[in-house]
């Protein structure tokens, strides 16, 4: 694994497929794409059909503003909730219609370090199921050496923009406060474009397991293979080191490194 810190967790691919020795030997996907109509073939309606309901929306928040949202979230243990920015922040606010934006604070700030825009940025963050005692939150975003990032939330960079796909630990403290000093990497793997990084994240709530989903870095050659990279995947991370018949420790990985012992 590229630059990761491997004693921090231990990771097990989740395989989208089985082989067999005559499976081996057969192609996968389409030769060519096939011709549809329109509606798929009329299969499916050209509106949608009316449905009764008594369902309606309202705004939640009607006092708060965010820049670029990409989630939310509760925060365990609290009658708070987390909302995080595309540009690398992660507000905190009473879950009430009265809170307004004097109401909300910084639980994390890596504006100065990730890279937002397009399929990048802080894309994804999730709690620890143990946090009201360890107090661990992660995070998955584009990482950019502090004071380089390009563009605005509202001015967007190169489509070439490199940054590093990260994978984080960071501690929340007594303030329900997370310092970017506080940060322990898991993945850390280059990347050059600003599309297609994924990412789903959250816990299992059975095993304890980290789900995440990450892009293929819209690059080709990363699609369906992890020979590359952690690309294109869909990957679990012990982060509790379980470990026994589970899993195990990854090695670290050289610098964008492509061999047949990638990964492990």
């Amino acid at each position: 694994m590229e630059r990761s810190k491997t004693h921090c967790a231990v990771l097990s691919l989740a395989p989208l497929f089985s082989a067999s020795p005559l499976a081996s030997a057969q192609g996968y996907g389409l030769a060519a794409r096939p011709d549809v109509g329109a509606y798929f073939d009329n299969a499916l309606p050209p509106a949608p059909p009316a449905v009764a309901t008594n369902w309606t929306t309202v705004v939640a928040f009607p006092g708060l503003h965010f820049d670029n949202a990409m989630g939310l979230l509760p925060m365990p243990g609290t009658n708070k909730l987390a909302v995080w920015e595309r540009e690398g922040r992660i507000y905190q606010f009473e879950n009430s219609t009265a809170t307004t934006d004097a109401g909300k604070s910084l639980m994390l700030n890596l504006s100065n370090q990730c890279q937002g825009w397009d399929d990048m940025g802080l894309l994804a963050i999730a709690f620890h199921p143990d946090f009201e005692t360890n107090r661990y939150v992660y995070a998955f975003y584009a990482w950019v050496p502090p004071g380089t990032v390009v563009g605005s939330p509202t001015t967007r960079p190169a489509n070439a923009t490199n940054s590093r796909v990260r994978v984080a630990r960071f501690t929340v403290d007594a303030n329900r406060i997370a310092s970017p000093a506080s940060e322990l990497v898991i993945i850390d793997q280059t990347a050059h474009n600003t599309w297609h990084k994924g990412s789903g994240m959250f816990f299992h709530p059975e095993n304890g397991f980290l789900y995440l989903t990450n892009g293929n870095d819209n690059n080709g050659t990363h699609d369906q293979v992890v020979n590359r990279g952690l690309f294109g995947c869909v990957l679990r991370i012990d982060v509790d080191k379980i470990g026994g018949s589970i899993s195990k420790p990854p090695a670290k990985r050289a610098f964008e490194e492509v061999s047949a012992n990638w990964p492990q």
